[in-house]
Formats: C-alpha cells, sequence, structure tokens
C-alpha cells in the first residue's frame, strides 16, 4: 500500500498511508510480457539506465505522491541516446479534486522544468480538436504531455507528425 505521505505536497487529504494494496501473487500470475519490479523508484532508475535500454518513446507516471513524482521525472536525466527527441507523457493526477500548481504532479512538473535548461515537460495543447465526438471531453487528454530534448541530435528532425 501506499507509503505515508511526507507533507502538503503530497495531497495527504486525497491520499492515504495504506491506500492501493498490491496483491503481488495475483498481479505476478496475470502478467504475460511484462516484468514486475519492485523498489524505490530512484533505485531502480539506476538500474534501468545500466541495462541499456532502448529509447523512451512513452511514459506513464502513475505514482500519486508529489515526492515520488520527483523521483521518477529523473527518468528525463537519463542519456539522450536512451530517449527520443520528445517523449509522449501521462501525468494520472493533474486535475480535478484538489491538484493545484503548487502540489502534486504539477508541483514536480514545474520543478523539473525549472532545474532544466534542455529538457522540458509541457502539455499538449488542443489535443482534444483532433478526436472526433465524445472522445473530444475525455479527462485523459489533459493529462498528456511532451517531454522536449532540445539537445537531442535528432531534435530538429522532420518528425512527420501531422494532425495525429
Amino acid at each position: 500500500g501506499m507509503p505515508k505521505p511526507i507533507d502538503y505536497r503530497d495531497c495527504p487529504n486525497i491520499f492515504f498511508e495504506g491506500e492501493y494494496k498490491m496483491e503481488f501473487e495475483k498481479l505476478s500470475k496475470e502478467l504475460k510480457k511484462a516484468k514486475l519490479i519492485l523498489g524505490l523508484i530512484e533505485e531502480q532508475l539506476k538500474v534501468f539506465g545500466n541495462n541499456n535500454p532502448a529509447p523512451i518513446a512513452f511514459v506513464s507516471v502513475d505514482v500519486d505522491y508529489y515526492f515520488s513524482t520527483v523521483d521518477a521525472l529523473k527518468i528525463f536525466e537519463i542519456g539522450s541516446l536512451h530517449l527520443l527527441p520528445r517523449v509522449a507523457c501521462y501525468f494520472d493526477d493533474i486535475f480535478t479534486r484538489t491538484y493545484c500548481e503548487f502540489n502534486g504532479e504539477l508541483l514536480a512538473i514545474n520543478e523539473f522544468n525549472d532545474a532544466h535548461s534542455n529538457r522540458k515537460i509541457g502539455k499538449i495543447q488542443g489535443l482534444r480538436y483532433f478526436f472526433p465526438g465524445n472522445n473530444s471531453k475525455a479527462g485523459w487528454m489533459e493529462a498528456l504531455y511532451f517531454m522536449h530534448d532540445f539537445k537531442h541530435p535528432d531534435y530538429n528532425k522532420r518528425d512527420y507528425l501531422k494532425n495525429f
């Protein structure tokens, strides 16, 4: 389950110690191709980077707490060879409830951007206009961002991304 929130930035009014208990055995039996890696994010990122991973194209951040998000965003401090020039990101805890730019994931994103001059995480603007019908009102569209690696050797190459 969830650890104890550290302070207001972890939104203790929303998340509580012990919530979201994982049934390890049940989950392990369900996995077909994925690998379950348990441990502190900061420690696991060190191991990940040493395994010569393929370039990262997508990151889903679903760690609930501000401090956990700060650790998760350290994945973007890996070398450019292990990242695409623009990495699609999904942040599940950035809107509704009582989130704001001074707590939770939004605070972690803002601090990441302040601390990195050549890598920035920015919201994908106007995404809902590219999806027809009821999809245009889907909340998940508000949670999609790109991490831009401006110094990536391929950043200025044409990406052919048009109108999704």
